[in-house]
C-alpha cells in the first residue's frame, strides 16, 4: 500500500513540473527509490514479526498431553453443587478437597493421597442416577492456557437405588492453565476457572 501511494505521487509530480528541470526529477526520483526500499525492509520485518506471532499462536493451539493419576477411596459430599448434567469440580489446596470429597475409608481398601505442593484434583461429577453409571477419563490435554479433560460417561442398566457417578484425577500444577474445561466427545459439558 505504501509504495502504491509513493508511485502515484511519483507520477503526478513527473506530470507538474517542466521537463526542463530533469536535475529535480532525478533527484525526487533517487528519494523516492530510498522510501520505496526502506518500506519494502519494514514490511519485511512486518511480515517476519506476523509469521513469528501466528507460529506462536499455533504452538499454543497443539494439544499437549497432560500426565494425570485417577484417585480412588473418595465420594462426592451431599453439599457440592451439581448444576449441570455433568460438572466439574477443581480442588487446589487439602480444603478445598474437603469440601467436595470425603475419604471413603473401609478395612479393604486403600484411599489415595494427594500431595498439593506439586498436584492438583480435579473431579467429574454427574447427577444422581437409579442407572449404573461410569465416567472414563479419555484423555487430558493442555491447549494454550486450558487443561481440556476429555470423559465418557457409560450408563448401564437400571438399579434399584441412586448413586453418585464421579471420577477425580490429580495432575501436575501448572502455572500456565487459567481455565479447565471438561468435554464429553466432541461436545464442551463444562468450564470451570483455574486460580494459582
Amino acid at each position: 500500500m505504501q509504495r502504491l501511494i509513493i508511485i502515484m505521487f511519483y507520477l503526478e509530480f513527473v506530470n507538474l513540473i517542466n521537463v526542463k528541470s530533469m536535475k529535480a526529477i532525478v533527484s525526487f526520483s533517487v528519494v523516492v527509490l530510498l522510501f520505496v526500499c526502506v518500506g519494502c525492509n519494514s514490511n519485511k520485518k512486518e511480515a517476519d514479526q506476523t509469521s513469528d506471532q501466528a507460529a506462536s499462536v499455533s504452538a499454543d493451539s497443539v494439544p499437549t498431553p497432560v500426565p494425570y493419576k485417577e484417585l480412588s477411596g473418595y465420594f462426592l459430599r451431599n453439599t457440592s453443587e451439581l448444576p449441570a448434567e455433568v460438572n466439574l469440580i477443581v480442588a487446589q489446596n487439602p480444603d478445598q478437597m474437603s469440601l467436595d470429597f470425603g475419604m471413603a475409608k473401609t478395612m479393604n481398601n486403600k484411599v489415595d493421597t494427594v500431595d498439593f505442593t506439586i498436584d492438583d484434583v480435579v473431579g467429574v461429577a454427574s447427577q444422581p442416577t437409579d442407572h449404573k453409571t461410569e465416567i472414563k477419563i479419555e484423555k487430558v490435554e493442555k491447549v494454550g492456557k486450558t487443561l481440556k479433560v476429555y470423559a465418557l460417561i457409560v450408563q448401564e442398566e437400571k438399579l434399584s437405588y441412586k448413586i453418585q457417578p464421579l471420577v477425580i484425577f490429580s495432575f501436575p500444577k501448572d502455572s500456565g492453565v487459567d481455565q479447565v474445561e471438561l468435554y464429553s466427545g466432541t461436545e464442551k459439558k463444562d468450564s470451570k476457572p483455574y486460580k494459582i
